[in-house]
């Protein structure tokens, strides 16, 4: 699946004139991707980005319990990070 980014790159070279054989070789995709993306550009569909998960959301749970005891949040990421517990915090990673 391509990203938002390569659908306006395509689109881009395809309103400056490209075909999609010359588009798939500036991209480095093939010609049929091309064309699906021309089509799904031109049918208006909704692109959105891919969800990428991030360190915090490994552990969710525990920050959000430690930020309502008043932890601050570059404390709980530190703790976190090295995987070791603050004596006064009670973070148990």
């Amino acid at each position: 699946m391509l990203g938002v980014a390569m659908h306006i790159t395509i689109n881009t070279l395809s309103e400056k004139g490209y075909g999609k054989k010359k588009i798939a070789e500036i991209v480095g995709c093939s010609r049929k991707t091309v064309r699906r993306a021309l089509i799904r550009i031109d049918r208006g569909e909704e692109l959105r980005r891919k969800k990428v998960g991030s360190f915090i959301s490994l552990y969710e749970e525990i920050v959000r319990a430690k930020v309502a005891q008043g932890l601050s949040v570059v404390r709980i990421y530190q703790a976190l990070k090295k995987g070791t517990a603050y004596s006064g915090s009670c973070l148990y990673a």
